[in-house]
């Protein structure tokens, strides 16, 4: 009888050592998900950061490419006024102005064509930092649905 209840004892004890231990196996590997959640997070909110850094960028030089070209409208303007100006007074400088409104008509082409990059780069980098934070928003749904899933196993 004795062989029989320290064999029964033996086994109690084992099974109570195989909960704890698969008890602890559970609860580690909830932390480890908790840690990698945490850490995807962290780059996820490094990323949006980064992206809303690159967009301030691009809003800075599309204003500081605005007030260029207001400045340049305003050259070309006064040139084109002082062709006018010119042709009126039949004066021999008036090649000279053509040919100055001219390039300057050609720079505002250019920071044109500069402006509407930088709108394009900047729609692009408004995507990527929706993107990133529909990703950051995906994962905390994610984790959240985890979390209370391995609630569940370790109970």
């Amino acid at each position: 009888m004795d062989t029989q209840l320290k064999a029964e004892d033996d086994r109690s004890l084992a099974n109570k050592a195989k909960d704890a231990l698969q008890s602890a196996a559970n609860k580690t590997m909830q932390f480890a998900h908790q840690v990698k959640d945490t850490v995807i997070e962290g780059i996820t909110d490094a990323k949006i950061t980064e992206a809303e850094q690159a967009l301030g960028e691009i809003k800075e030089r599309e204003r500081r490419q605005s007030l260029q070209r207001e400045y340049l409208n305003k050259e070309r303007a006064e040139a084109v006024e002082k062709v006018a100006h010119l042709k009126a007074k039949g004066a021999s400088g008036i090649n000279k102005a053509v040919e100055d409104e001219g390039i300057l008509a050609e720079r505002v082409r250019r920071d044109e064509l500069d402006s509407q990059n930088l709108k394009e780069e900047a729609l692009r980098a408004a995507e990527k930092l929706a993107n990133l934070r529909g990703k950051r928003e995906h994962q905390g749904h994610r984790t959240s649905r985890d979390s209370f899933s391995s609630g569940k196993q370790i109970e």
